[in-house]
């Protein structure tokens, strides 16, 4: 008379069902079940969700950081304040200072000048100088000796 109540039938079911549980998660088993997972892909899967716990704790990092720069941008652009304030208006010099422009042109008009006939001169000399035999000898006496003290002076 027990085996035909309902209730002794459900319950002898879910032992049933409890007891198929348990011997599939210890030994194993290779038909899908919605309930538990094989033991040859718990590892896999362990991996894949690492990988995907990994990803997504990056990609909300990420996300977190451009919300901070939107926001911050926000309240940038909402501030009105001014960049820089100024604390004295300029005072204009009663007195100039340093030589006009007018004479900055003369002496660099006239240094220049000087400048290029001192250097027609030296060009001059060495174009004399290299037709002259004994200018020539004399030149390369001098450029030996600056030779000689470079080396000296790399040496010590």
């Amino acid at each position: 008379e027990s085996d035909d109540d309902p209730q002794v039938q459900r319950i002898e079911r879910q032992i049933s069902l409890l007891e198929d549980l348990v011997d599939e998660l210890e030994t194993g088993f290779h038909v899908y079940s919605p309930i538990s997972i094989p033991r040859d892909q718990i590892a896999a899967l362990s991996a894949q969700y690492s990988d995907l716990q990994r990803d997504l704790l990056l990609k909300e990092q990420i996300y977190s950081s451009f919300q901070a720069e939107l926001l911050k941008e926000q309240v940038t652009s909402q501030d009105t304040t001014p960049q820089f304030q100024v604390m004295e208006p300029p005072e204009v010099p009663g007195i100039k200072a340093g030589p006009s422009r007018g004479t900055l042109c003369v002496v660099v008009t006239v240094a220049a000048f000087l400048l290029s006939v001192f250097l027609a001169f030296v060009v001059e000399y060495f174009a004399r100088a290299a037709r002259d035999p004994g200018e020539s000898r004399k030149l390369g006496l001098i450029r030996e000796q600056f030779r000689v003290r470079r080396r000296r002076a790399k040496a010590g």
